[in-house]
């Protein structure tokens, strides 16, 4: 395994006589790391996100509002099914929508 730090990309593939799927590039910006080295190189891509700590430790410091919420859309949903069912084919009568069902 190399790993390397900015430079060039076709220094760094001649140096180690890597290319395509043989190198794992990692960065954190979508389009100038990503993207284009996918596309472009070929290279296997891994997207770094700071965000994503923050986010993270909100979801799971907070779990039973997220379970919560989770269950009271889910029941939501049910009540109100068949008036969206009904709501769609009033709309538009000229799709069969034959029998109208939601999962939740």
């Amino acid at each position: 395994m190399v790993l390397a730090r900015s430079g060039s990309c076709d220094v760094f593939s001649e140096l180690i006589g890597a290319k395509g799927r043989d190198v794992l590039y990692c960065g954190d910006h979508i389009y100038g790391d990503i993207l284009k080295s996918k596309k472009i190189r070929g290279w296997r891509t891994f997207l770094v996100v700071p965000e994503m700590t923050h986010e993270l430790y909100v979801w799971s410091a907070r779990r039973d509002l997220h379970q919560r919420l989770q269950v009271e859309t889910a029941d939501f949903d049910r009540r109100n099914a068949g008036w969206f069912c009904q709501f769609l084919m009033d709309v538009d009568p000229w799709v069969d929508w034959g029998t109208c069902t939601f999962s939740v």
